[in-house]
């Protein structure tokens, strides 16, 4: 008599390793194909008012730019981020923007030389050797230390 493993082809069928992308979120061609098959299966006697259908194509739209707008955001803070890295080791001159005692908004130029940056709230900071940071959208000129900035 022959002896049949019963696990063999549950565990042929499985490769170590394999694993499956879980989805957080919904994305556009789930959108899509959620829309197209409303469409499909909608009752031909009663269909879909035209306003929702407007609605909903445009909620989509919106969505998608939205979507599309903060890619392009992250990679235009990725590029920031690479580029002040190579402001370490470099004079910078900052505009550092403070209030006075009677509340007064006012400014004045700092300098400091950049020991290292970071990302905090969405925007890249300079911190400087002597503990104080500026906002890199507040540089208003870089140098070699000891040098005049141009």
């Amino acid at each position: 008599m022959t002896t049949v493993n019963p696990y063999s082809s549950a565990s042929s069928s499985y490769t170590a390793g394999q694993s499956r992308e879980i989805k957080s979120a919904m994305d556009k061609d789930d959108f899509l194909k959620l829309y197209i098959e409303q469409l499909k299966n909608q009752d031909p006697l009663e269909p879909m008012d035209t306003n929702e259908m407007a609605a909903q194509f445009s909620q989509f739209t919106t969505v998608e730019q939205l979507m599309n707008m903060n890619s392009s955001m992250e990679e235009m803070l990725s590029l920031q981020l690479g580029n002040a890295v190579s402001y370490i080791g470099f004079e910078v001159t900052y505009s550092h923007a403070y209030q006075d005692d009677q509340g007064n908004q006012l400014t004045e130029e700092k300098t400091g030389i950049v020991q290292s940056i970071s990302h905090e709230n969405g925007s890249v900071v300079l911190k400087m050797t002597d503990g104080s940071e500026a906002d890199i959208s507040r540089i208003i000129s870089v140098a070699l230390p000891g040098t005049e900035s141009a």
